[in-house]
């Protein structure tokens, strides 16, 4: 029996060589000579991945959607260890833009405390607060993660985020 083959680029190919039943049911990329024919306008559908926020999506196959082969594909929620690295990346942005702004770049304003000048020695005072309570926010939302409970998304996290006032001389 000759069947075709649902390749990447969406085009089909006739499969030369054995092609068992069992390759069939196990792919459902291996269509008959039937399938194909009946299909009468073959395009695949250029359909794109879905973004969810705390989700990975996998390519998994294709499916026939309105008369299009589409891929079909698959969500599965970011492991604990995913979701770590996610909200810890912007936690660290949100502290390396604070610091920025302030004109802080390789170093911490945190490596003034025992500065002789009184706005860096301020400075590191009032950056180790904030550090901190970023930390314990983000912590606070990671242990929630952990434990199986609802996290805001990235957006909400970000914007959640507290904010640092610097005291001013």
């Amino acid at each position: 029996m000759n069947f075709y083959q649902l390749k990447e680029d969406g085009n089909l190919a006739l499969v030369r060589g054995l092609v068992t039943v069992g390759d069939v049911q196990k792919n459902a990329q291996f269509l008959t000579v039937e399938e194909a024919a009946s299909i009468e306008a073959y395009e695949r559908a250029d359909n794109q991945p879905e973004q969810r926020e705390g989700y990975n999506v996998k390519r998994d196959g294709y499916e026939l959607k309105d008369g299009k082969w589409a891929t079909k594909w698959v969500y599965e929620p970011m492991s604990v260890e995913e979701l770590t690295a996610l909200y810890d990346g912007a936690m660290e942005a949100h502290l390396d833009a604070e610091k920025a702004e302030r004109g802080y770049t390789k170093r911490e304003p945190s490596d003034y405390a025992n500065s002789g000048v009184p706005r860096y020695k301020q400075d590191a005072e009032d950056w180790t607060a904030h550090r901190d309570a970023v930390m314990l926010y983000g912590l606070d939302v990671l242990n929630k993660a952990a434990r199986g409970e609802p996290v805001p998304t990235l957006a909400e996290f970000k914007a959640n985020l507290p904010v640092i006032y610097w005291t001013e001389e």
